[in-house]
C-alpha cells in the first residue's frame, strides 16, 4: 500500500522538485547570513553547514516548531517528509533565518565583550 501511495501521488517527482525549491531558498539564506558555509544535498535530505557548531540553531529551532537534526557538528540536517509542501518549506526557512540572525547576533556581542 505505501509504494501504490508513493507511485499515484507522485512523490519521488515531488520531492525532487521539493528538493530543489528547498535547497534554493537555503541558499538564498546564505546570501544574507555570513555564518552558512554551504548548502548541499539530493532531494530533499539537504545539510546546511554553518562556520560554528550547530547545537543552538538546533534547539532555538526546535523552540519555534522546526524538528532538524545535526549531522557532525557544524551541520544542520533537514529530512522533512515526502509530502511537504512548499509554504511549509517557506515556513521553516523564515524560522531558520530567524534563529540564525539572533545566533550570530548573540555571537557579535560575544565576541564585542571579551
Amino acid at each position: 500500500a505505501a509504494i501504490d501511495v508513493l507511485i499515484e501521488e507522485k512523490l519521488a517527482e515531488k520531492a525532487a522538485v521539493n528538493g530543489k525549491y528547498f535547497k534554493e531558498k537555503l541558499e538564498d539564506l546564505q546570501t544574507k547570513h555570513n555564518s552558512i558555509k554551504e548548502v548541499r544535498g539530493i532531494g530533499l535530505m539537504i545539510g546546511l553547514e554553518l562556520k560554528y557548531e550547530v547545537l543552538n540553531i538546533i534547539l532555538k529551532a526546535m523552540a519555534k516548531g522546526v524538528l532538524v537534526l545535526n549531522a557532525g557538528r557544524t551541520v544542520v540536517r533537514f529530512l522533512p517528509p515526502l509530502v511537504i509542501t512548499k509554504e511549509q518549506i517557506d515556513q521553516v526557512v523564515s524560522i531558520l533565518d530567524i534563529v540564525l540572525e539572533e545566533e550570530e547576533n548573540a555571537r557579535a556581542v560575544s565576541t564585542t565583550t571579551n
